[in-house]
């Protein structure tokens, strides 16, 4: 299991080294993982087309014009009212939702002097009560995200015209 894992981390290694490129890693699945680790650092680098030595400066700006820059993707803010509207759309809001108009239709099937809306009114209260929470709660986490990935630099050292560099 060490040999496997020291092979992969030199895998993992030399795929970071293609600096500010999509690194397909992350896009592998664990058999895809298993596959690379199975076979020689040698195999790995003709099919990922680099070398031990690094990449020159100009296969690096080729690629990054094929491939993009090597960024983890974040996620697109999302607006508050479209937050809002996420809050009051699950399948608790839409029961609760649903039992009250079932109570509202008992209701006026009643004859006018036996009609008790107080039950619509608490199920309407809770389900306001229920997605202001959540509404808040996931704002408090986006909030906190921000900081977290805020206090984080990914960075990589790699190998570039055989020099290491961050």
């Amino acid at each position: 299991m060490k040999s496997f894992r020291k092979a992969y981390d030199e895998i993992y290694r030399m795929r970071c080294m293609m600096d500010k490129i999509k690194v397909n890693m992350v896009k592998l699945t664990d058999k895809q993982r298993m596959d690379y680790g199975s076979r020689s650092i040698e195999e790995v680098l003709v099919q990922l087309s680099s070398r031990k030595e690094g990449l020159t400066s100009d296969e690096v700006q080729l690629r990054i014009a094929q491939n993009g820059l090597n960024e983890i993707p974040r996620e697109k803010k999302v607006y508050w009212f479209v937050r809002l509207m996420k809050a009051y759309v699950n399948p608790f809001s839409g029961i609760m939702f649903f039992l009250s108009l079932i109570t509202l239709f008992t209701n006026f099937t009643q004859p006018a002097g036996q009609r008790n809306f107080a039950t619509v009114i608490i199920i309407f209260t809770i389900i306001t009560i229920s997605g202001l929470l959540k509404f808040i709660q996931e704002g408090r986490s986006e909030k906190e995200t921000k900081k977290l990935e805020s206090l984080t630099k990914n960075m990589v050292d790699v190998i570039r015209n055989n020099k290491a560099e961050e």
